[in-house]
C-alpha cells in the first residue's frame, strides 16, 4: 500500500478507529482462521485488528470495507499476509 499516515483524522480512518471494540472480532477471527497470529488477549485481538483495517483506511478512503473484505477473501483462498507499510507522515 505504501501510503503516507495522515496528519489529520479523515473520515474513513475515523470510522475504523471508532468502532467499538467488540465489533472488530469479526476481523481478528477471520485473520486467525487465514493463519495470522493474533495474540489471544483482548487488547491483542483489537490491535491485529486495527493494525489490519487502518491501511485501507487510508488507501481505500471510499470503500475501505470493501478492500478489506476483498483481502481477507484472497487470505483465505490461499494468499499471503503481508502487513502494509505506512510512511508517519513528516511536518
Amino acid at each position: 500500500m505504501g501510503e503516507r499516515y495522515p496528519d489529520h483524522v479523515p473520515r474513513a480512518l475515523a470510522e475504523v478507529l471508532g468502532q467499538p471494540p467488540h465489533e472488530l472480532c469479526v476481523i481478528y477471527l477471520a485473520l486467525r482462521q487465514v493463519g495470522v497470529e493474533v495474540p489471544e488477549r483482548y487488547e491483542g485481538e483489537v490491535a491485529a485488528a486495527l493494525h489490519f483495517l487502518i491501511p485501507f483506511a487510508i488507501s481505500h478512503p471510499e470503500n475501505w470495507r470493501a478492500a478489506a473484505a476483498d483481502e481477507l477473501l484472497r487470505l483465505r483462498d490461499g494468499g499471503t499476509f503481508k502487513p502494509a507499510k505506512l510512511a508517519l507522515a513528516t511536518s
